[in-house]
């Protein structure tokens, strides 16, 4: 069976309309390797009028479709050429393995780095740092939380939401909410947002871009990771390995930004050792 493969040539962005997104995610969807579709024949498989069309690439500062058609082309073809994906073998290890490279390599670019960096500014001038992620996310936001403990930092993170989300009341405009998900459409989710926003928290948002709607809600810092995935895979693949290299980014860049905070690093590490070196040093027996 032929897997059908996500591709993310088209970035969601915000102002898009609900005829947009479907536009966008039959382009991302096409497993064909051209773009060889003419405007009417796009709307036609879209459901949408020409009109729809013509407004979405303008969307996305192309003169016309014609342009727009070449851009989309050359962004399959630059695809199929970097990520060796066969979609007609019968399973996922190369999916799994291109879907992985994919995060590093588009992690590692100018506009990512910029918005980790800037995360990172605002984290060390807020007062408390609330930490939160549910499912897949809970473990990455879990590794923020753990390392910003570390160097200091007043951090307020729960395994529990029910135990989290009450410490959001006594939050204001000097601390930061850093979210991690990869469905935004999460009631939880949705819940500590609008109550960290009544509170004036600012808000850092780390999340799958495509799996996410826009909404009016005010996020100083949006970190939103593209990803490659299969509809014969029903976990967010590579969602967790972009959380943790984003999650590490962030602490590094903490730490670049204020050389103090490596100072309390490294007295962390040194109490780590201590008590490494105190555990080895007692008989088996008397742990039990």
């Amino acid at each position: 069976m032929q897997k059908n493969i996500t591709k993310p040539l088209i970035e969601r962005k915000s102002g898009l309309s609900k005829n947009d997104i479907k536009i966008l995610d039959f382009i991302n969807n096409i497993n064909n390797n051209r773009f060889n579709y003419t405007i009417r024949e796009l709307a036609e498989l879209v459901n949408v009028s020409v009109a729809s069309i013509t407004r979405f690439v303008k969307k996305y500062d192309f003169r016309n479709y014609h342009k727009f058609s070449i851009e989309i082309n050359r962004r399959m073809q630059n695809f199929i050429d970097v990520y060796k994906i066969n979609s007609k073998i019968n399973n996922n290890i190369d999916v799994i393995i291109e879907a992985n490279r994919y995060v590093l390599n588009t992690i590692n670019s100018e506009k990512m780095l910029n918005l980790i960096q800037e995360s990172a500014k605002l984290i060390n001038h807020s007062n408390k740092i609330f930490v939160f992620g549910c499912g897949s996310s809970l473990r990455m936001s879990q590794n923020l939380a753990s390392n910003l403990l570390k160097i200091g930092k007043s951090v307020i993170f729960a395994n529990d939401f029910h135990i989290f989300f009450p410490s959001l009341a006594n939050g204001d405009s000097n601390d930061v909410l850093i979210v991690f998900s990869n469905y935004f459409s999460i009631p939880e989710v949705h819940f500590v947002i609008n109550e960290a926003t009544k509170k004036g928290i600012k808000l850092i948002l780390v999340a799958n871009n495509s799996k996410n709607i826009q909404t009016n809600i005010n996020v100083d810092v949006a970190i939103l990771y593209e990803l490659i995935e299969t509809s014969s895979i029903d976990i967010p693949l590579a969602g967790k390995m972009s959380q943790l290299i984003i999650s590490d980014l962030i602490f590094e860049n903490c730490l670049i930004n204020d050389p103090k905070l490596r100072n309390n690093l490294e007295k962390s590490v040194r109490m780590i050792e201590d008590w490494k070196e105190l555990k080895n040093s007692i008989p088996f027996k008397e742990l039990n």
